[in-house]
């Protein structure tokens, strides 16, 4: 597990997972197209994550993405929510 990052102004916090974030879910997910959404009261990140799936894949893939989230959200001490939408072939 990694160390939350101290010191950091809140924003600088916030930009700086945002970034990780964005960056572990594209290695991930080389096909994903993320966009922000509106804010949610409570939460720092808050993204939905377009994919291309094969019907079945959508569970497997959030339960990644909520993983990646979770380490982001340790180091950073920041709260984020990245939703998968699924886009079928």
């Amino acid at each position: 597990m990694e160390q939350v990052i101290h010191r950091l102004t809140a924003t600088a916090a916030v930009a700086l997972a945002t970034a990780e974030l964005i960056l572990a879910i594209q290695k991930e997910f080389p096909n994903v197209r993320l966009a922000p959404c509106e804010p949610i009261e409570g939460q720092d990140i808050h993204l939905n994550a377009y994919l291309p799936l094969q019907p079945g894949e959508h569970l497997a893939a959030q339960s990644r993405i909520v993983e990646i989230e979770l380490a982001v959200q340790d180091k950073f001490g920041v709260d984020t929510v990245v939703v998968v939408v699924p886009e079928y072939a």
